[in-house]
């Protein structure tokens, strides 16, 4: 009877393993999991590239990373069976063929007419991509150049000139001014809270021709807009030289971030009702063109005739 009690035990034991081993397997990690490296060759240029593959639920979806010009990509796995791979990046209109053999993917690309062979072998974690040289430059040239423009219009204005209001009932030039300098903080926080909130790898990064489309959406000055009240002008600058300095604290500060920030901006988005949608880079350039418009209406109340001489 111990005997048999004995077997019945073990072929129990025997049961849980095979059990446990088969609950294992099912929920073993894809082969095809992970983070990738290769290099394309496209004959002109040679590309860093890193694809991060994730699984969730039975589907795939991931990112391609492009460290030459530290651009991110959405990446749809089409297929994924017996080792065989098809995906694409939409924002290129690109297709990927290939097959996995353990730490190794090799394929083709094919974008529009053109194919190139393309071979990935399992890596580490992607390098951090945060915003390119290109990126720094321009928006640092752009708050440089409309600090430049607010400065200008309000250096060497009398008093009268200072607090004259136009005839239509808009803000003075001491109006405008300290909205400006209110805003440039506001706006920045508000920047800084969408850092705060998670990246979105799928993201397609937003690139120049998107950055110019939101500072000229910023800049049309037809589409009126009421200031909240913590932006509203409330007298807190008598002179221009106030305000010149309240300023310069603050945009050196948001200047300052720009050059040494290492978050990547262009996967923090934010929802917005005037934008659609942006990143905290595009937030950042908003900072600059919503002084540039403020600078553009104070220069009209100077130019109504009735401004003092």
């Amino acid at each position: 009877m111990l005997c048999v009690r004995l077997e019945e035990s073990i072929f129990m034991l025997k049961t849980i393993l095979l059990l446990g081993l088969a609950v294992s397997t099912a929920f073993a990690e894809s082969p095809l999991v992970g983070t990738w490296g290769g290099s394309l060759d496209n004959f002109k240029d040679r590309l860093n590239l890193a694809i991060s593959i994730r699984e969730r639920d039975g589907k795939f979806s991931g990112t391609v990373a492009a460290y030459e010009n530290n651009q991110t990509f959405a990446v749809e796995v089409l297929a994924f069976a017996d080792g065989r791979i098809r995906l694409n990046t939409p924002a290129q209109s690109g297709l990927y063929i290939g097959k996995v053999v353990g730490d190794e993917m090799t394929g083709t690309w094919t974008q529009g007419t053109l194919s190139f062979p393309l071979n990935f072998s399992r890596a580490g974690e992607p390098k951090p991509i945060t915003l390119t040289p290109a990126e720094r430059a321009f928006a640092v040239s752009y708050f440089e150049r409309t600090s430049k423009e607010f400065f200008d219009s309000i250096q060497g204005l009398t008093t009268a000139q200072w607090n004259y209001k136009p005839a239509n009932g808009g803000w003075s030039v001491a109006q405008c001014a300290e909205h400006i300098v209110l805003s440039e903080g506001v706006i920045f926080e508000e920047m800084k809270k969408i850092l705060e909130g998670p990246v979105n790898p799928d993201v397609a990064r937003g690139g120049q021709d998107r950055d110019q489309r939101v500072i000229a959406a910023e800049l049309d000055r037809s589409k009126k807009a009421t200031a909240p009240e913590t932006l509203k002008p409330s007298g807190k600058f008598p002179t221009p030289d106030r305000v010149m300095a309240a300023f310069t604290e603050k945009r050196n500060r948001n200047i300052g971030f720009i050059k040494t920030t290492a978050e990547d901006l262009r996967l923090h988005v934010q929802k917005n009702p005037v934008f659609f949608e942006v990143d905290a880079y595009e937030y950042l350039l908003i900072i600059a063109a919503h002084s540039a418009r403020h600078t553009a209406q104070l220069q009209a109340v100077k130019a109504e005739p009735g401004f003092p001489k």
